[in-house]
């Protein structure tokens, strides 16, 4: 099937991969048809339901959409198609209504909502009989995508609002730090692992803030920190998402010395001594030693997606440890810090 997914444009790379990582994740085949600046629309081995699910997880994708046609045409020009596209979706039993997203159209130069209720007058004539229309609370959202001089047809899944981020950012929490990952930030990270299912291990974990997205996405995760008031923090943070603690283990133990027996998949972002501590230890001996205790614990292929400050490249200090970069990607924090997010594999 084909499906659109619009993707944030804060950072078009990084949601982009996020979404793919997913998609990985539940072993889907998929490939590209059309890239507009605002859309990625894909074709898709997948279920309606299965691709809400995707959308719910991620922390990039903002909305997705079941395609029917994509026209280089002017949209009034495609109505009598258009008629006879809808006949093979039309359920009598349930109610429509249109939605027009102008992403940029050259057909409509007023009003995107009187050319919405024009069109929707033309679109659903007799021609598809007694349609229930239902303007407040339809079952079915049919979607007209105008990005230039193209029309997409399809049908709205899921336009998941992303308040939710907002309510979870650091200084909402009830434990706060701030050097905790934004929470956008800390999902996109689990994602890009490109791993559904299994234990999330973060060895730097400070206040929880990569646990608390982990926990939200019903993953079991370990928390572990050098600092007992930090992780006593992060079980208060979690508390406020999960007061039984269900699937989050908080441990006080140094990443260089990993009171674990084994790890597969391993989500982190260490401290990189601008404002954050590194209790007492040079930035660089502290990923050496941490990436060297981690390689002698972790599965053949174990994923890490990992954090550096933008001055340290840290690709060869994996590589001393068998941890093979597979892709690095830029993240603007404020205006005078970024940050680098890499994703290595473990290839002894």
């Amino acid at each position: 099937m084909i499906y659109g997914f619009r993707l944030s444009l804060e950072n078009p790379e990084l949601s982009f991969s996020e979404l793919v990582s997913i998609l990985k994740s539940y072993s889907l085949e998929w490939s590209p048809k059309w890239f507009f600046k605002k859309l990625y629309i894909l074709e898709v081995d997948a279920k309606e339901d299965l691709i809400v699910e995707i959308v719910k997880r991620s922390a990039t994708a903002k909305m997705a959409f079941r395609i029917y046609r994509v026209d280089k045409d002017s949209p009034m020009n495609l109505i009598s198609s258009y008629r006879k596209e809808l006949l093979s979706y039309i359920d009598k039993e349930l109610s429509y209504r249109l939605k027009v997203y102008n992403m940029g159209s050259k057909y409509i130069v007023d009003s995107t909502r009187e050319f919405e209720s024009m069109f929707a007058d033309k679109l659903f004539s007799e021609e598809l009989g007694n349609l229930k229309i239902s303007l407040s609370s339809p079952d079915v959202i049919i979607s007209l995508i105008l990005y230039n001089e193209y029309c997409i047809l399809g049908k709205l899944l899921i336009d998941d609002s992303r308040k939710l981020f907002i309510k979870r950012r650091p200084g909402s929490r009830p434990f706060f730090s701030p050097y905790s990952l934004q929470p956008k930030i800390a999902r996109t990270m689990i994602n890009l692992a490109e791993i559904k299912d299994g234990i999330i291990i973060d060895p730097f974990c400070g206040v929880g803030g990569i646990l608390i997205e982990s926990c939200l996405n019903e993953r079991e995760c370990i928390g572990i920190d050098i600092k007992g008031k930090l992780v006593m923090g992060a079980r208060e943070n979690l508390k406020w998402i999960d007061d039984n603690l269900t699937y989050s283990h908080l441990i006080i133990g140094d990443a260089c010395k990993l009171p674990l027996r084994k790890a597969f998949l391993v989500v982190t972002d260490p401290p990189y001594g601008r404002i954050t501590s590194t209790f007492g230890r040079n930035v660089i001996s502290l990923y050496n030693c941490f990436l060297k205790n981690l390689s002698h614990i972790i599965d053949s292929e174990g994923r890490i997606v990992i954090m550096s400050s933008q001055k340290m490249d840290i690709t060869q200090i994996g590589l001393k440890y068998g941890f093979k970069s597979f892709a690095k990607y830029i993240i603007p924090v404020h205006r005078s810090l970024t940050r680098l997010l890499y994703v290595m594999r473990y290839i002894e």
